[in-house]
């Protein structure tokens, strides 16, 4: 499956978090190009993608920054983290899995993870420990 990137926001409005997306933004800017300013709240930039099916799936950091809490790091400090997490947006955990599947062989030998939501959930719930800031893969 093949994703690229739109520019259709107004679809996106009613997608929600179908999961988490751990890896450095500038390997992701390397694939995808700059993230838009979408005017989100707590976002500094999305990645707008549909795949070959015409499916929606988005790259976001919602409340990662000081936008959100001013003890969370500037918009500029997030992105020269070494590693970062995103939420990705859909309509279903399984685009947001296909994206993963995607991504994953372009960021070989890079820092990556991807947690379903469903998966994130039921760590929650069982209290399971999330590796730090949810450096983890699933495969």
């Amino acid at each position: 499956m093949e994703f690229k990137i739109t520019s259709e926001f107004t679809f996106f409005q009613q997608a929600s978090r179908q999961g988490f997306l751990t890896a450095n933004y500038h390997d992701l800017v390397a694939i995808l190009g700059e993230p838009v300013d979408t005017g989100v709240d707590f976002v500094t930039g999305e990645w707008l993608l549909t795949d070959s099916n015409g499916n929606l799936v988005c790259i976001y950091d919602w409340k990662m920054t000081d936008l959100y809490d001013e003890s969370y790091p500037s918009a500029d400090e997030f992105r020269e983290q070494k590693y970062a997490e995103f939420c990705v947006g859909g309509f279903s955990e399984q685009d947001a899995i296909n994206l993963h599947q995607w991504l994953k062989p372009q960021l070989t030998g890079k820092i990556y993870g991807f947690v379903p939501e469903s998966e994130y959930q039921l760590r929650l719930s069982n209290c399971l420990p999330l590796h730090g800031r949810l450096v983890t893969a699933k495969i």
